[in-house]
């Protein structure tokens, strides 16, 4: 500034580098003058950087759902976008979505979208883990994506079921009942029958596969002859 210039506005650009947090800061811009009467004169100027960190934000991050029940989370734009940013969620195994796809614009981008996921149920009794991606197009935000873990917990229980849950036989003579897995194994299962005093079977073991986990298996039960009247 000169005695001819001094009332005259000089433009300073400042640019703000990206950095890796998405956190809005504050900066100051420290002047000092020196020369024409100014050397102790100082100003200070306080400088808003807004971040602009591409990027959707998943909340939580992680989500546990039960089979056969629904949990949602919320997904919103880290930044403004420079025009409408398309948001296409995947599928995974076992899991629906309330919606395919979700649409920001440049009004609404830091306002939060929710979905509902909805867990099916399956023959197994094992709780399971899946991955719903999130691919991003338009808008400045081309080729960007983010995940959801979702844990889907298992109400299934694995036991064996009878039929009937009791039996009646008498003395010298059969009589049979079935058996069946209530749920569908990781692996094969194998069921040993044993046998009390005065009585015995025929199928000692049953196998049961992934397969055939639900079809009935039929053990003979066959009651001896003894010198007591006891039931």
């Amino acid at each position: 500034f000169t005695s001819v210039n001094w009332n005259a506005a000089q433009t300073v650009t400042v640019t703000a580098a990206m950095d890796n947090d998405t956190d809005d800061e504050t900066v100051t811009l420290s002047h000092s003058a020196t020369g024409g009467g100014y050397s102790v004169t100082a100003a200070e100027l306080v400088l808003m950087v807004a971040d602009r960190t591409l990027g959707l934000r998943l909340t939580p991050d992680s989500l546990v759902v039960d089979e056969d029940s629904s949990a949602t989370y919320t997904v919103r734009l880290l930044t403004q976008p420079t025009g409408t940013v398309t948001v296409t969620l995947g599928t995974a195994e076992g899991l629906t979505r309330s919606d395919d796809s979700l649409r920001f614009t440049t009004a609404n981008w830091n306002s939060v979208q929710t979905v509902t996921v909805t867990a099916t149920g399956d023959a197994n009794a094992v709780s399971e883990t899946r991955t719903l991606t999130h691919s991003a197009a338009g808008g400045g935000y081309d080729a960007l994506m983010a995940s959801l873990t979702v844990m889907v917990t298992d109400t299934d229980t694995a036991e064996l079921t009878f039929n009937p849950t009791t039996l009646a036989v008498d003395e010298g003579s059969s009589g049979t009942y079935t058996v069946t897995l209530t749920a569908q194994p990781t692996a094969d299962v194998t069921v040993s029958v044993t046998a009390g005093a005065g009585v015995t079977v025929v199928q000692d073991t049953l196998t049961f596969t992934s397969v055939n986990w639900n079809a009935a298996q039929t053990v003979t039960v066959t009651a001896a002859m003894d010198n007591d009247t006891s039931r």
